[in-house]
């Protein structure tokens, strides 16, 4: 059965949601979850997750879950990002805005600008606030989450010099928290400890496993149809992860 409302999302303030957009249109007015983009690199690309036959990503899964008529999700994610976040993030949130869509899902968008190799402690928080200059452009409801602790990948996908200090990774969440907090169509997941780690976790200690993708796609849309104060009927999005994971998996 579908779990209750969730208790892991910052505070999202009341907010009328509309198309992102450059500024130019008049506010539209629609669902957050009608038109949805997944904005990001490769946990919502859906790194190493194959089910039902072919790969699946977060869009895939956010398209099942939305059982209302409405456009599949725009795909503006790549396992390329890390390779180069400052392009990458500039080239997919552009990309986004022409889409216009009434929604963007970015949970990993902003991990490579403090996760990877840097010149300083400094320079992660820095391009941390790149990023978020990067996603105030959009003016439809976003979708973010805290930058998570991935110490456990180092010797594998990842080497020591990739990974922020504790410190930096401290700050890096005060500041999206502070960041979500004076923008009331945000909405900031926080990645509790089920989600990182077995079995939500691959065995690279990086990549979400389809029940983990799955369980962050439920948490996205719910924050998203909780942000104009009205929930959306319940035969509208669905909201088990478990139920969704087998529906993706065929």
């Amino acid at each position: 059965m579908p779990r209750s409302r969730r208790a892991w999302l910052l505070a999202p303030l009341l907010l009328l949601p509309t198309a992102c957009s450059t500024g130019a249109a008049a506010p539209e007015v629609v669902a957050p979850w009608q038109r949805l983009a997944v904005l990001g690199a490769s946990a919502s690309a859906g790194f190493g997750i194959e089910a039902g036959g072919g790969p699946v990503d977060l869009a895939e899964l956010l398209d099942l879950a939305v059982l209302a008529p409405h456009r599949p999700p725009e795909r503006q994610a790549t396992e390329l990002f890390f390779l180069n976040p400052e392009g990458w993030g500039e080239l997919l949130v552009d990309r986004v805005k022409e889409r216009r869509p009434t929604g963007v899902v970015a949970v990993d968008y902003l991990f490579w600008s403090v996760y990877g190799v840097k010149a300083s402690e400094g320079e992660r928080l820095a391009a941390l606030e790149r990023g978020l200059e990067r996603l105030a452009t959009l003016s439809c409801p976003i979708v973010l989450a805290e930058i998570p602790d991935m110490s456990a990948a180092v010797g594998g996908m990842l080497s020591r010099r990739q990974v922020p200090a504790p410190e930096t990774l401290a700050l890096a969440n005060a500041r999206l928290r502070s960041w979500a907090a004076r923008r009331p169509n945000t909405v900031l997941l926080a990645l509790d400890p089920a989600l990182l780690a077995e079995p939500a976790l691959q065995k690279d200690h990086l990549h979400p496993t389809l029940l983990g993708l799955a369980e962050i796609a439920v948490r996205a849309l719910d924050g998203l149809d909780r942000l104009d104060g009205a929930p959306a009927p319940t035969d509208t999005l669905l909201l088990d992860p478990e139920v969704l994971a087998a529906r993706a998996a065929g």
